[in-house]
């Protein structure tokens, strides 16, 4: 509302402003339920013909109408393309984003379009999920092949066989995982041999239960099972999930707090690949052990927390496709987010500020995915043209970037290739004019650079060194100066294990 002073009258007269005009979308293949989240998150209507602002396609189509389907919008090449993902879609949308799409959105999480269309920040999930995963060990990294001694089960190796023989048959099986919330405190407490009876007695109640189901139970980790179970419908997954709980609430050992049992499962309902629904269950597991109580959760449960580790997951995929290409493989964003956030904390970054600065290291290389391979592949080799296109990159990044991560992260990633003195790219921005995470990033690269060419840290010193005289010129100062106090004494980077690295 304003007002107009000029009123000769002296009367103030109220004047609305002309509303904006909701902004047109076309959605291909997405949700009732999708398509009402997208209506209640922003002025918005769905039409069927031109004219459109937007384009929403849903992951939920065979992997085959990709291509199709994105060809039919070609000709509106100005109009963005928002790929919703639903969990277990993630291997579809890389190749939607390689095919054009400009933006990741996961079920549940369609409000994050919102910060799309206005330009604004999207919220912390994707960069707490990212925080939380650095410290996270997946249960298929836990347990040893065979048979446990102390509960009679079969091991995690017995496990992955039967999932193994799932994939190749073809039938999906619905796959769960429990944690016993509280069990190191409980254990800490009794001597060897009572906290032997104790995992004895809580996996012969556990495995009696899963019997009753149809369900085959395997021991992972002390504090950790799973179960694999062929015909088990999710209502009745649920119902033995609430009774393996309550049979896990019944000990309380050392006369201290009963123990709590966090339940994740998920079946052929959400997904059609086994290793998808074994990803899904873990996924539940981890929210569900979030707090303190025993919570069953299966995968269609998850929202929120949900959306964004399936972006996450999205995004590490287009990473990983782009690191096939590079001369030491898979691993390289991984190794500058070590380099980053290490930086970053010692230039006083803590807490989402300094895992922000990581996401945005990780995923530095990510607007690489919908270039062609000999432009990826040769950056040192390539004609003008070719130059111009790989140069894109950083500002591809960003826009893959700015719905689910958010402004900090996207500009991060579409200026970490400026440089101090104004004569880098995509806006040649200058010194603090380029942000701090887009310094730490360039800074970041450098290390990694050196630590790659030679291993040997009185190598690496000697890099630094040379590195310092770029300083002013190509990098921050101040950032190169902590680059040198954190690496440069006797102290070589740590490669990532393998595991982490994939």
């Amino acid at each position: 509302m304003t007002t107009d002073i000029d009123d000769p009258v002296g009367e103030v007269t109220a004047v609305e402003a002309d509303a904006p005009a909701p902004l047109r979308l076309f959605t291909h293949r997405v949700t009732g339920s999708s398509r009402q989240r997208l209506l209640d998150a922003f002025p918005c209507e769905l039409v069927e013909s031109d004219p459109v602002d937007m384009i929403v396609v849903s992951t939920r189509m065979p992997l085959g109408q990709v291509s199709g389907a994105l060809a039919r919008f070609r000709r509106m090449d100005t109009v963005p393309v928002v790929a919703i993902v639903h969990a277990g879609g993630e291997e579809l949308a890389t190749e939607l984003v390689r095919a054009g799409a400009v933006g990741l959105v996961a079920e549940g999480n369609e409000a994050a379009v919102a910060a799309y269309v206005n330009g604004g920040d999207g919220d912390a999930s994707l960069v707490e999920t990212y925080d939380q995963r650095l410290g996270r060990v997946r249960p298929s990294d836990l347990g040893s092949p065979g048979r446990d001694p102390v509960t009679g089960l079969p091991s995690r190796g017995a496990f992955d066989a039967v999932l193994a023989e799932a994939t190749q048959s073809g039938e999906v099986p619905r796959v769960g995982f429990l944690r016993v919330l509280n069990h190191d405190e409980a254990v800490r407490r009794l001597s060897a041999e009572a906290g032997d009876l104790l995992r004895r007695r809580l996996s012969s109640q556990l495995r009696e239960i899963c019997r009753l189901y149809g369900a085959r139970l395997f021991w992972c980790a002390p504090n950790l099972y799973a179960y694999v179970a062929p015909e088990l419908a999710s209502v009745d997954a649920r119902a033995m999930g609430l009774l393996l709980a309550r049979s896990t609430e019944a000990f309380a050992p050392s006369g201290g707090r009963h123990l709590s049992l966090a339940v994740g499962h998920a079946g052929p309902e959400v997904t059609s690949e086994v290793s998808a629904v074994r990803e899904l269950a873990q996924r539940a597991l981890e929210l569900a052990s979030s707090g303190a109580d025993s919570v069953v959760l299966s995968a269609d449960d998850l929202s929120r927390t949900l959306a964004a580790t399936t972006e996450l997951e999205v995004l590490l995929r287009l990473v990983g496709a782009v690191e096939q290409h590079r001369p030491h493989g898979s691993g390289r964003g991984e190794r500058v987010a070590d380099i980053a956030g290490r930086l970053a904390q010692h230039l006083g970054f803590e807490g989402l500020e300094r895992s922000r600065i990581r996401l945005a290291a990780h995923l530095h290389e990510i607007g690489k995915v919908s270039l062609a391979e000999d432009v990826v592949t040769a950056p040192g080799q390539l004609t003008d043209e070719q130059l111009a296109v790989y140069r894109r990159y950083p500002e591809l990044g960003a826009e893959y970037l700015r719905v689910s991560g958010g402004a900090e992260v996207s500009l991060a990633v579409r200026h970490h290739q400026e440089r101090w003195d104004g004569g880098g790219y995509p806006d040649g921005l200058a010194a603090e004019d380029i942000p701090i995470g887009a310094r730490i990033i360039a800074v970041a690269i450098a290390v990694d650079a050196l630590r790659q060419a030679d291993p040997e840290p009185a190598r690496l010193v000697a890099g630094l060194a040379g590195l310092a005289e770029a300083a002013g010129e190509r990098f921050d100062p101040t950032v190169v100066s902590a680059a040198r106090t954190l690496f440069a004494e006797d102290r070589p980077l740590q490669r990532p294990s393998d595991a982490a690295a994939g």
